[in-house]
């Protein structure tokens, strides 16, 4: 190499600019998630049922139901689509091996109903032809396996997860590129446990007196000027029971509203993000034992169709009333209600209750209504354990007595039911020595001075 080529600058970056092209780049590879929903696992019903649920979840405000069944004259037809305007799109569902022009024009011939939209869904990829017998009618669309997963990555993620869970099982990081959240339930989830009257402790009993409670419940929900909703009252006074009644109210009076619950202690941004841009009514149960209502405030503040409803313990709600107040909930954006205590009638009607469905002496019912009257869970475990077991209200001098008797056979049955199943469990007794603290502690702070230290020397 002579000097001049030492001193010239252009042969070294041609040699530098061949060098790198000589590299081998190691390709980018991009982690999509548009995978079409594999309706081909489905059975023709399920199918049907997905249309029907992804619907509800594209167009809230309409009214969808299937339009009869197999068997039945159903006009050409599977599901009506019925608007407030009057309106009506009719659909039909079909899950075809083949699916061509022919098949086309079987469906607007056995088409009988009038409708502005007619809708035809279609498990598989729908080929050009079909789509081309179309082009004389206007007013009817096809959606077919590609249409139909692209409107299901529009919807909202949380309602996303939810047809993964009923449709898709385990295909939840597949088909969204995310985990299933636990942070929010549907009621059916969150209250499933308490809606079997086979068990000791439960709800499905109706709502006996608390009618000034439960009528501004209903109102208070029905007034969208209302961004938070406080459902007030200490350990077994009914408040679940009543945050049950107002959601099954909403939930028939404004069926458009999805209602979720928050499953617990905490949540962040992306917990609520989930819950994209629908009409949405967000409960908390025992919203004392929140870590922090930040998040959730600046989601009520941030959605305008977005409210919150809480259950919490007196003691507690000056402290989520300061929280909520820093953000300008309060004032006429928030109402509480205070459940009161019940009444001798009341209390009364609910032991009838109770009584009539176990087959116990009603002739009782004055007295345990009584002895109970401060408290509706003790007058259902009470009444339960009189007509099942035996319990004999008579022999108690006081209502502190009689309720003690209550409350220790309860919770022996539950300590008994977690420690093995039979009773001679070697946690039982450590469970049922816990009960009874968070018993004596309610409401319960475990962050309060001395709680940590009890629990760790009862274990």
């Amino acid at each position: 190499m002579n000097n001049d080529a030492l001193h010239d600058p252009e042969p070294c970056e041609d040699r530098l600019q061949t060098s790198l092209s000589l590299q081998s780049v190691t390709p980018t590879v991009a982690a999509t998630f548009d995978a079409q929903l594999p309706f081909g696992d489905l059975p023709w019903k399920s199918f049907e049922n997905f249309c029907h649920d992804l619907l509800t979840c594209l167009f809230p405000d309409a009214a969808i139901h299937q339009y009869g069944g197999e068997g039945q004259d159903q006009k050409g037809i599977d599901l009506e689509m019925l608007w407030a305007d009057g309106n009506k799109w009719t659909l039909q569902v079909k899950r075809e091996k083949q699916f061509g022009p022919a098949n086309i024009r079987k469906i607007i011939e056995e088409h009988k109903i009038a409708s502005k939209k007619k809708i035809i869904l279609l498990a598989r990829i729908a080929s050009p032809k079909a789509r081309d017998a179309l082009h004389n009618h206007p007013d009817w669309q096809l959606w077919d396996r590609q249409d139909l997963s692209a409107k299901f990555r529009l919807i909202d993620p949380w309602d996303q997860h939810r047809l993964i869970d009923t449709y898709f099982p385990g295909q939840h990081f597949t088909l969204t590129g995310k985990l299933r959240s636990t942070t929010w339930l549907s009621p059916d989830e969150f209250f499933s446990h308490f809606l079997s009257d086979q068990a000791l402790f439960h709800h499905c009993w109706d709502v006996v007196g608390r009618s000034a409670e439960r009528l501004r419940l209903h109102e208070a929900l029905a007034d969208q000027s209302l961004k938070v909703i406080g459902l007030i009252g200490g350990p077994g006074e009914g408040k679940t029971r009543l945050l049950i009644d107002g959601l099954n109210h909403i939930a028939i009076s404004k069926p458009e509203t999805r209602i979720v619950i928050a499953c617990g202690q905490s949540m962040d941004t992306a917990d609520l993000a989930q819950l994209g841009q629908r009409d949405t009514l967000m409960v908390v149960d025992d919203a004392q034992d929140l870590e922090s209502l930040d998040s959730l405030c600046r989601h009520l503040l941030q959605k305008a169709n977005a409210r919150l409803l809480f259950a919490c313990h007196p003691a507690k709600a000056p402290a989520i009333e300061t929280s909520l107040a820093q953000f300008n909930l309060h004032g006429a954006a928030y109402q509480a209600i205070t459940l009161e205590r019940p009444s001798q009638d009341d209390a009364e009607a609910l032991v009838r209750q109770v009584l009539a469905r176990h087959g116990g002496d009603q002739h009782l019912a004055p007295l345990i209504g009584g002895l109970c009257q401060d408290s509706p869970l003790a007058l259902v475990i009470g009444a339960q354990l009189v007509a099942r077991e035996g319990l004999d209200p008579r022999k108690f001098a006081s209502s502190q007595a009689f309720q003690a008797t209550v409350w220790s056979r309860y919770i022996r049955m539950i300590s008994t039911s977690v420690g093995d199943g039979a009773g001679g469990g070697p946690d039982a007794e450590r469970v049922r020595s816990l009960l009874l603290l968070f018993a004596l502690l309610q409401p319960l702070d475990p962050d309060a001075a001395g709680v940590l230290d009890l629990l760790e020397c009862l274990h």
